[in-house]
């Protein structure tokens, strides 16, 4: 899409910059608390455990759902209020080429929410 496209050029802009700040002096790490999963003991098991959960889930009429990380900065305003902590102090935004300002997801309701009123 148009809007998806503008995203991307909006972060390829930006990705030559970040490269530059991370020298040879400075090591790249992931962020304190989050961890890479790959191979047979992360992704297998990552993988073991959503089955699990969908099944359980599926039981009892639960289906999965996923929604993009990225939202309009506006889905989030208007559930958590525009002078929430979240909002005002707590969320990554970002403006696209289109001028719409997209934030990262700070949790799932809201996205849930918009996805069921969209589809």
């Amino acid at each position: 899409s148009t809007q998806s496209t503008g995203v991307v050029k909006c972060l390829q802009m930006r990705l030559p910059r970040l490269s530059r700040n991370f020298g040879s002096k400075r090591s790249v790490r992931s962020v304190r608390g989050t961890h890479d999963l790959f191979g047979a003991t992360g992704l297998d098991a990552q993988r073991w455990l959503c089955q699990v959960a969908e099944r359980v889930c599926g039981r009892y009429g639960f289906e999965h759902i996923s929604t993009p990380v990225m939202e309009h900065l506006e889905v989030f305003a208007r559930t958590l209020g525009d002078t929430s902590d979240v909002v005002s102090k707590e969320m990554y935004t970002l403006e696209d080429l289109s001028g719409h300002t997209l934030a990262l997801r700070p949790e799932g309701t809201a996205a849930v929410v918009r996805a069921m009123i969209q589809h």
